[in-house]
C-alpha cells in the first residue's frame, strides 16, 4: 500500500524549502507553470532529481533562454517524453515557439509504435489559433 500527499498549489518558497519543510522523501511529481520564473528553480530540480518521478514544465521566452533549457535537459536524469508548443506564444525568426511545454518521466514505458503528433491528446492551448507544428532536425 502506498500513500501520498497531494498539495494542490504552492505559491512561494524554493524547491528545497518545500521538500524539507514537508518531509517529502519521494517520489515527487511537479507541475510548473510560473510564467517565466521556471528558470530560477531549474538547478534545484536537478539537485533533487532523485526524488522526482515526473515533471511537467512550461518554458517561456525560449528565444532568450534556449541554452538554459538545453542545459537542463542534458543535466536532468528523467526522460523527456513529450513536447508541445503553446500557441498563445509567438514563433521566433528561427521558426521556434516562444513557449514550450515539456514532460519528463522516470522509467517511462517504451513503445515501438510509430506515433503521430499532434495526436488526440495534443490540443492547442488557444483553440481559436492554429496549433504549432514542431520540426526536429
Amino acid at each position: 500500500k502506498s500513500s501520498y500527499l497531494n498539495i494542490k498549489t504552492i505559491t512561494k518558497g524554493s524547491v528545497e524549502e518545500i521538500i524539507k519543510n514537508n518531509d517529502f522523501m519521494g517520489p515527487l511529481f511537479f507541475k510548473i507553470d510560473i510564467e517565466g520564473s521556471e528558470y530560477r528553480i531549474l538547478d534545484e530540480l536537478i539537485q533533487f532529481q532523485d526524488l522526482i518521478c515526473g515533471l511537467v514544465v512550461e518554458f517561456h521566452d525560449l528565444d532568450l533562454n534556449l541554452n538554459k533549457v538545453e542545459n537542463f535537459i542534458k543535466n536532468f536524469n528523467l526522460n523527456l517524453t513529450h513536447i508541445h508548443p503553446n500557441n498563445y506564444g509567438f514563433i521566433d525568426s528561427k521558426n521556434n515557439p516562444s513557449v514550450l511545454e515539456m514532460t519528463f518521466e522516470k522509467n517511462p514505458d517504451e513503445s515501438n509504435e510509430n506515433l503521430i503528433f499532434p495526436n488526440k491528446f495534443d490540443q492547442p492551448n488557444n483553440p481559436k489559433n492554429k496549433d504549432i507544428k514542431l520540426t526536429f532536425k
